[in-house]
């Protein structure tokens, strides 16, 4: 029997170890392979060389586009691209539009999401949806982009309401009761501040001669507008609205320095914050603020308050233009600070969550944007951005890629224009009496329609119709609310 032959025995062993040193190198062969693909490694099989891939994913709205990279032909969007690292040109083409172009250098193992460009039909033919004799002096949409309000020429009290989603349904005109305003025969204005979630309640701004007073107007109901200065006999510098409800508001008094709450039903103002310079408020309870500190009237505190908790965000000068703002993306809570005589904005991330905070200690800085005399910063529409601008110089952090992006404009941009956000990914610009829109990296500048001079465009929510404010298209002497189909295929 051959297991009692000792020979063929210690042969069997020899062959059972070499088997399983090969099986144990081929495990490890392919594992380390797998591995190695999984970084994006692989085998070029015409030139012999290991060569480390990455990969690009493609989108366009509106679907599908040709995908040109690096001058081939390589299919249509939607569309995963496995390719070697390098420098690429990629170029989006699609009939009747203009062609997205973006160069980057692809790294080995990373991936460059292309998920979000926009291509613009190649001519506009703007259609008159409402003429006016003379420019509106104010105008606005509702968050959810389906209300335009604009101001009636001649009056403070008029507005016509527009469907952006729908420009078959006819204009409405609402009245704002004259009793709300205050009655003067000083040059007269609007400004907004900020719309209301239920996109029906706006909190406007109204100016006339050296003063000013807050009005919210309901949409739905103009009568159930409130003067809230008014309302609750004061005079307060800014109103701005908590957790964007209406009948919820601080109020801020610059002189006095003091913030302070109230519920416009119940009427009862109730201190909140002493000593502020500036604040922005998030959801119900959150509010970052700049503010004189007690013991040194030269000197100011950056502050997070998260209901009855306070973290010390920063510290800094009195004197100093704090830049504040908050938003949440990823469920991730970013504040942003900017002072303007330092050219930096100061990016924190979860500041409240940070294990190092505490009373005594500041949360840990996550990153800078440096620009010089910053004037401005904004969150994207879908919050992944952070924008610090002055004038034609903008700086921005992108919070899905870790990247920072700074660029100067050649338009002519003057450093107390405040661009804003198309949505989450463009930006767009009043220039020179025309809509223009960049891509949050400055590239793909597209100059679209005609807009009158201190006036924005507007979007309907699917983005595929644009208004603006424009000369009418047959005299030039009268202006309209213009509506441009931004997908060819759709009736104008």
């Amino acid at each position: 029997m051959d297991f009692l032959d000792p020979d063929k025995k210690r042969k069997h062993q020899r062959r059972l170890f070499i088997g399983y040193t090969l099986i144990g190198i081929a495990i490890f062969m392919t594992s380390a392979i797998l591995a190695l693909q999984s970084y994006g490694f692989d085998f070029n099989r015409k030139t012999g060389e290991v060569i480390q891939n990455g990969l690009i994913f493609t989108d366009a709205a509106p679907e599908p586009a040709q995908i040109i990279l690096n001058g081939k032909d390589v299919g249509t969007t939607d569309k995963r691209l496995t390719v070697p690292a390098g420098p690429y040109k990629i170029e989006l083409k699609r009939d009747g539009y203009r062609t997205w172009t973006r160069s980057f250098n692809l790294e080995g193992s990373t991936i460059e999401r292309l998920v979000y460009p926009f291509l613009f039909p190649s001519k506009f033919t703007p259609k008159d949806q409402k003429t006016y004799a003379s420019a509106p002096a104010f105008s606005t949409q509702s968050p959810d982009r389906k209300w335009i309000l604009a101001l009636q020429p001649g009056s403070m009290t008029e507005f016509d309401v527009f469907d952006a989603g729908d420009p078959t349904v006819s204009t409405k005109t609402i009245s704002l009761p004259s009793s709300v305003l205050t009655t003067t025969t000083l040059t007269q204005g609007y400004e907004l501040v900020e719309w209301a979630s239920d996109n029906r309640h706006v909190l406007l701004k109204h100016n006339y001669g050296d003063t000013f007073e807050y009005i919210i107007l309901d949409r739905d109901t103009p009568k159930s507008s409130i003067n809230i200065n008014k309302l609750l006999n004061v005079n307060p510098t800014n109103v701005t609205l908590r957790d964007k409800k209406f009948d919820k508001l601080y109020l801020y008094d610059v002189t006095t320095k003091k913030l302070s709450f109230v519920d416009t039903k119940e009427k009862n103002i109730q201190p909140v914050l002493s000593n502020v310079l500036s604040y922005k408020a998030y959801a119900e309870k959150i509010i970052l603020y700049a503010a004189v500190d007690e013991k040194d009237p030269t000197k100011a505190t950056v502050t997070l308050k998260d209901g009855d908790k306070r973290f010390v965000i920063r510290n800094g000068l009195s004197n100093e233009t704090y830049l504040l703002d908050m938003a949440k993306f990823d469920d991730r809570f970013y504040a942003a600070v900017g002072v303007a005589s330092q050219g930096k904005v100061y990016i924190y991330k979860d500041p409240a969550n940070d294990p190092s905070t505490d009373p005594k200690a500041s949360p840990s800085l996550f990153t800078t944007l440096i620009i010089k005399d910053p004037k401005f910063i904004s969150f994207s529409a879908n919050a992944r951005f952070i924008m610090a601008q002055s004038g034609k110089k903008f700086a921005l952090y992108d919070a899905e890629t870790v990247r920072r992006t700074y660029f100067e404009s050649p338009l002519d941009i003057p450093v107390s224009y405040k661009a804003l956000w198309m949505d989450g990914h463009r930006i767009v610009i009043n220039n020179n009496n025309k809509v223009v829109v960049i891509d949050y990296d400055g590239i793909n500048q597209q100059t679209l329609v005609p807009i009158i001079p201190g006036s924005r465009a507007y979007f309907d929510r699917d983005y595929t119709r644009m208004y603006a404010l424009a000369p009418t298209t047959n005299d030039a002497t009268k202006t309209s609310l213009s509506r441009s189909n931004l997908k060819i295929t759709l009736q104008n």
